[in-house]
């Protein structure tokens, strides 16, 4: 079976074979995936990263993979905020940014829907 998802992981058409109709369907971002395993029963979405399907309909689940994507953003933060700390001193936007990615899991929608904090 084949599954068309966007960009964001999200199924946009499945067929028992492997053609799409060029009727415009396929965008920049667009992938084409062959699962034979593909959990029916479930809400699920691609995830590009680990190259494989992801519930996203189970709470505990969804804030796994939600608690997996802050501890990312906060790696990634430590090689800006590490130099900043070695020479100009951490800014006050990048201190606020780090406090609001460590309190995502207390928002009120948490985790089924979540506000990402912008990048200083």
């Amino acid at each position: 079976m084949f599954y068309l998802v966007d960009e964001n992981g999200q199924i946009m058409a499945g067929k028992g074979h492997n053609t799409f109709e060029a009727d415009g369907m396929l965008n920049p971002g667009d992938l084409i995936i062959e699962a034979d395993d593909f959990p029916v029963d479930k809400d699920v979405q691609w995830d590009f990263d680990l190259n494989d399907w992801v519930i996203t309909d189970y709470p505990d689940i969804l804030a796994a993979n939600i608690r997996a994507e802050r501890d990312k953003l906060l790696l990634e933060a430590d090689k800006t905020t590490l130099k900043l700390l070695t020479t100009t001193g951490l800014t006050e936007e990048w201190k606020d940014y780090l406090q609001a990615l460590r309190d995502v899991p207390q928002q009120s929608t948490f985790p089924t829907s979540v506000q990402w904090p912008t990048k200083p």
